[in-house]
């Protein structure tokens, strides 16, 4: 693996250093509370705002509704009046609206036993339908719903090993206390009797450049599962040889740009 160069405490503090005297050396330094190095506000701008009276733009703004103020409303209290207001009526069956009085033009007939479109029924009736009702169904994995009918995508296949089979729950839970209760044995080949379900299995790879790597296997419903390996690889980490410290001639070259 090629050098890989880090900063290192003693070039950070050498670093450090160094900007600060080409700052020291390029800008100077703030004089007290002053900002700007000229005083460019002229007499004339000076004597301009002078002339200007108090609160010459100032508006007054009411926080509350008048019928004498000409001033403008704060937002606030104009939706606050208007979330008081009743919305905008609309006539219904036997129900008219003139100039903003509802009168009823015929008799309501209330009818619990009809099923007819043109029936009432009364809030109770109404109240009890509704109750009856199931709530909306929502499909999961492996389950779709069509027209109200719900249908499963996939079978239980506790005896499969293929990443699109679905387990069971009982299934899972075996292999998970398996795991929980697990300890390791090291063999050449898996073993046909005296197996332990609670034992995690270490086979050696067949393949010499693995760095004796094993695969793991557990045993379960009377069947071997590999449920991984303990091969690591480290090829991609930087080792303590790969790493050389940035040296004050380099970062020398890296000021130059303020040169």
């Amino acid at each position: 693996m090629s050098e890989k160069n880090y900063l290192d405490k003693v070039g950070f503090i050498y670093q450090l250093t160094k900007l600060k005297n080409y700052i020291t050396a390029t800008y100077v330094q703030k004089d007290g509370d002053k900002v700007l190095s000229t005083n460019d506000y002229t007499t004339a701008e000076k004597t301009k705002l002078s002339g200007i009276e108090a609160e010459a733009n100032k508006t007054v703004v009411d926080n509350a509704l008048s019928s004498s103020s000409s001033n403008p409303v704060e937002n606030r209290v104009i939706n606050e009046a208007l979330g008081g207001k009743q919305d905008t009526l609309t006539p219904g069956a036997n129900i008219d609206i003139t100039n903003g009085v509802i009168s009823v033009s015929g008799a309501v007939n209330i009818d619990d036993t009809s099923t007819s479109q043109s029936s009432t029924w009364s809030s109770s009736k109404v109240s009890t339908e509704l109750g009856n009702k199931q709530n909306t169904l929502t499909a999961g994995a492996g389950v779709s719903i069509t027209n109200d009918t719900i249908s499963v995508d996939s079978e239980i296949d506790d005896s499969s090993t293929s990443s699109s089979t679905t387990w069971s729950s009982t299934k899972i839970n075996s292999i998970v206390d398996a795991l929980r209760n697990s300890r390791f044995a090291y063999v050449q080949t898996l073993p046909t009797t005296d197996i332990s379900t609670n034992t995690i299995y270490l086979v050696p790879k067949s393949t010499a450049e693995t760095n004796n790597a094993c695969d793991e296997y557990i045993y379960v419903d009377n069947a071997w599962e590999k449920i991984g390996d303990t091969e690591i690889d480290l090829s991609g980490y930087v080792q303590d040889s790969d790493l050389v410290a940035i040296t004050n001639s380099e970062i020398d070259t890296m000021f130059e740009i303020f040169e």
